[in-house]
């Protein structure tokens, strides 16, 4: 299946439940697609609000959505009627990620987001508000990924990844050296056992936690 409707170069994707994705593009915009019948998915709504590029989307099991965008914002959304919730300031450079945590359903109302200007935040979304911001990166910051209610890892240009250990204050649990150019992407693996990082080096490198 192929979607093409968004009129623009799409920048990320993800997926929201079992019936409906998430997509985010360079104009602007996002939709939300169903998959609930057979054939090509049928756009749900634009979600509009970002007045540029998205950068990166990510969704929670409440039927929240969350963008970061080079307008320097993260925005909420109400995937269900395709509100916009809210709108969250204080990045001074294109935010180039964002992600929800992942635990009780205090844990779903926040959201991790990292940006260009080498800055990582934690914001509430009931409080609208930053709780939480470090700098421990020296380049800018391409992607971050979150587990539970606590962990946080980032990729960045000064070559690292940094697992975070949001509920200790921001405790650097671990530098990841082992890229010789940008890090671009990273994940967490859903047993907390796994770490990967991609780096434009042309390497993914897989990271075993249990040994930390």
């Amino acid at each position: 299946i192929e979607i093409e409707e968004h009129g623009a170069p799409i920048n990320a994707c993800t997926i929201v439940n079992n019936t409906s994705l998430l997509s985010a593009a360079d104009n602007g915009t996002l939709k939300l697609w169903s998959t609930k019948r057979s054939g090509a998915p049928i756009c749900v709504f634009t979600l509009k609000g970002h007045v540029e590029a998205v950068n990166g989307c990510s969704a929670n099991r409440v039927n929240l959505g969350a963008s970061a965008s080079d307008d320097e914002t993260v925005q909420i959304w109400n995937l269900r009627d395709g509100r916009n919730v809210c709108c969250l300031r204080g990045h001074r450079d294109s935010v180039r990620d964002v992600r929800f945590f992942r635990g009780n359903s205090s844990d779903e109302n926040r959201v991790v987001s990292v940006s260009f200007d080498r800055g990582i935040r934690i914001w509430d979304i009931n409080m609208k508000a930053c709780i939480f911001s470090t700098h421990v990166h020296s380049a800018e910051i391409n992607a971050c990924d979150t587990y539970g209610g606590d962990l946080v890892m980032t990729a960045s240009d000064d070559k690292t990844s940094i697992l975070l250990d949001t509920r200790a204050g921001g405790k650097i649990v671990n530098v990841f050296r082992s890229h010789s150019h940008w890090v671009t992407s990273c994940a967490l693996s859903k047993d907390k056992t796994i770490a990967l990082s991609g780096s434009t080096d042309g390497t993914v490198r897989v990271y075993d936690l249990r040994t930390l």
